[in-house]
């Protein structure tokens, strides 16, 4: 195997908790939590603000008072927090949590984040204010397209909605070219961190009935009441734009009836979770690390169908082997990032 991106000697380890959205990664990571003397830190860019909690899906306060939890509820929703900023308060956060004997567990909600954290950020350029002012007066869909003619990888990667990204995509175009050929180019540095990655998956049919569950019972909690009083207070700020914020932003002004919420909604995060699954089955092969199972024909292995083409070899093991395996890493950590694709539904079990 090639590999790329070699370890600091010097990177602390951590258990990383990857996996399409509604998949349970933060149930999952205060169990291990409990048990195993952890610290969790929620690499996700909706939690960071206070207010969001509905519809970030954030921790119970009972929950982070039982177990500690990192990068939630500190900033207001009108302040901005990108990813550079938030991996690399993440990277410290390892090496302190790290630093009192306790195991960081990181729970990533989005492979770019997950990237970033482990590689760093690309050299970009900065912000362009005059190409920003410009694209201020520019339908999304018009800078959307095209982004699509012009850097197509990149476009592939972001939703059509997702304005701050396209923009931010089409600024490094101007500057310097595609923003996916730079971040190719980046796929060689050192790792930062030393990580034992579970990224956990679901039959497909599973995870879509967890996703129209956890919408309900969103709705029900009141998302909506919270959804207004961040557009009240804040009109259009960051984290209105992720989903469940954005379609009670788009009913709030008129353009989606109350009726329609729930299945868009659905819809909307059916699709995150697709995008969430490609990226997590090929950017480790980019990356070079070392990925399990590789084969059906090893031993815990079962086909779980977790895309429309077809089953892929997951690792099928209980909570306990489970803890046997993040103590044999956590006593001697991997010298490539290993990364295992673990069946959600039973790691629960004992």
């Amino acid at each position: 195997m090639v590999r790329k991106g070699p370890l600091s000697g010097a990177a602390p380890f951590a258990l990383i908790l990857a996996g399409p959205t509604a998949v349970g990664k933060s149930a999952e990571a205060i169990a291990l939590a409990r048990t195993l003397g952890g610290e969790v830190i929620s690499l996700d860019s909706v939690q960071v603000y206070r207010g969001c909690d509905i519809g970030s899906a954030k921790p119970t306060l009972a929950e982070r008072e039982e177990v500690p939890h990192h990068l939630i509820d500190i900033l207001e929703p009108d302040q901005r927090f990108d990813v550079g900023v938030c991996t690399k308060r993440a990277r410290e956060l390892v090496e302190s949590v790290s630093s009192r004997g306790k195991l960081p567990i990181i729970v990533a909600s989005s492979g770019m984040y997950l990237t970033a954290l482990l590689h760093g950020l690309a050299d970009a350029p900065g912000a362009d204010e005059g190409f920003r002012q410009h694209s201020a007066g520019l339908a999304t869909e018009t800078l959307y397209a095209e982004l699509q003619l012009k850097d197509p990888a990149r476009a592939e990667t972001l939703h059509p909605n997702d304005r701050v990204r396209i923009v931010r995509a089409l600024e490094v175009l101007r500057s310097c070219g595609p923003l996916s050929e730079l971040q190719a180019q980046h796929a060689h540095r050192h790792m930062l961190i030393r990580p034992l990655i579970f990224v956990l998956m679901r039959d497909r049919k599973d995870l879509y009935a967890r996703i129209a569950g956890r919408v309900e019972a969103m709705l029900a909690a009141g998302l909506l009441a919270e959804a207004t009083r961040l557009y009240e207070r804040y009109a259009d700020c960051w984290p209105l734009q992720s989903i469940g914020y954005r379609e009670c932003v788009q009913h709030l002004k008129g353009n989606l009836p109350h009726g329609e919420l729930f299945a868009a909604i659905c819809q909307s995060t059916r699709r995150l979770a697709k995008r969430q699954i490609t990226y997590l089955l090929n950017e480790p092969k980019k990356r070079g690390w070392l990925v399990q199972p590789a084969a059906l024909t090893e031993s815990n292995v079962v086909p779980l169908r977790v895309q429309y083409s077809g089953p892929m070899p997951v690792l099928s093991i209980d909570a306990n082997q489970c803890l046997e395996m993040v103590e044999l890493h956590r006593q001697s950590p991997p010298s490539t990032p290993e990364l295992y694709y673990i069946e959600s539904q039973r790691l629960s079990r004992n």
